[in-house]
């Protein structure tokens, strides 16, 4: 990312010899780090929250781009949101959706914190219809 935003910012643009590009807006991903710990699913905030501290950093860091507006792609516990397997069965209850509230509190909530707003928070939520839940979780959807 380092590099990246070096580039944007004083590199040589390639396609018109002049120096930065135009950057309408910052993204970076912030992921957690969930562990299946003893029959439960222990979810790792601290290392989610430490990525979005790292990418407000990064983001901040070139004086050019501070004013961009940021959005956070991705921001979620974990990269395999479609892996069936008891440790992600999580996903289909309240454990995800009070994970993905409480992330976003911590990050534009609760106030004090040096972060500029955030742009926007992109969450996936993958629905196959040709598969199972997520095996592990007794939660079904209603039909």
């Amino acid at each position: 990312m380092d590099g990246f935003l070096r580039h944007v910012s004083s590199g040589k643009n390639h396609a018109t010899g002049q120096i930065g590009m135009p950057t309408d807006f910052l993204a970076f991903h912030a992921k957690g780090d969930p562990k299946f710990v003893d029959g439960h699913v222990r979810l790792g905030l601290d290392v989610h929250l430490r990525g979005v501290n790292s990418g407000f950093d990064k983001t901040l860091s070139t004086s050019t781009l501070a004013s961009k507006p940021v959005v956070i792609g991705e921001s979620d516990p974990e990269g395999c949101a479609a892996c069936p397997s008891p440790q992600n069965g999580y996903r289909n209850g309240t454990m995800y959706s009070s994970y993905t509230a409480a992330t976003r509190w911590c990050v534009v909530g609760a106030g004090g914190w040096r972060w500029r707003p955030v742009a926007a928070f992109v969450v996936l939520a993958v629905g196959v219809s040709h598969r199972r839940w997520a095996a592990g979780s007794d939660v079904r959807p209603e039909r």
